[in-house]
């Protein structure tokens, strides 16, 4: 596997981000490349890219500060030409070290329960199932 680095979104990498959106299965990451101007509206919460060989191949999230929640949720996505390579654990560990540095003392997040592959990542990050919400199963992960 290549190595990942994470980057924050900004003004100046957002157009990457939308690009990259249309490279990702929306069947269970539902944000549209529409949305990508919304995170940068949303200071207080973690949006990220994370990049192989120069390349934008995943996107991570923490949100939820920016609404006051002191657990945030985490999205992730990983383009679908780059799955299989270990990105979305790498995004996992570095979404991690952030809610960290941030305080947090766990972290959620919803997957669809017929996603197999993302549910197998999580729990093999120590995220344990503890119930479902909005038709999704609810994970937490205890930092």
């Amino acid at each position: 596997m290549a190595g990942l680095t994470v980057e924050p979104l900004t003004e100046a990498n957002v157009a990457e981000l939308v690009a990259f959106l249309d490279r990702v299965d929306q069947t269970y990451f539902n944000h549209p490349a529409s949305d990508a101007l919304e995170f940068l509206a949303e200071p207080e919460d973690v949006h990220v890219l994370g990049r192989s060989e120069g390349t934008v191949v995943a996107f991570g999230m923490l949100r939820g500060w920016h609404e006051g929640y002191a657990t945030p949720s985490l999205g992730l996505a990983v383009a679908r030409d780059s799955e299989g390579r270990g990105f979305g654990r790498a995004m996992m560990a570095q979404l991690e070290r952030l809610a960290r540095e941030r305080g947090a003392r766990d972290i959620r997040l919803r997957v669809h329960p017929a996603n197999e592959r993302a549910r197998r990542v999580y729990e093999g990050c120590g995220y344990r199932s503890v119930g479902m919400e909005r038709g999704q199963v609810l994970m937490l992960l205890e930092l």
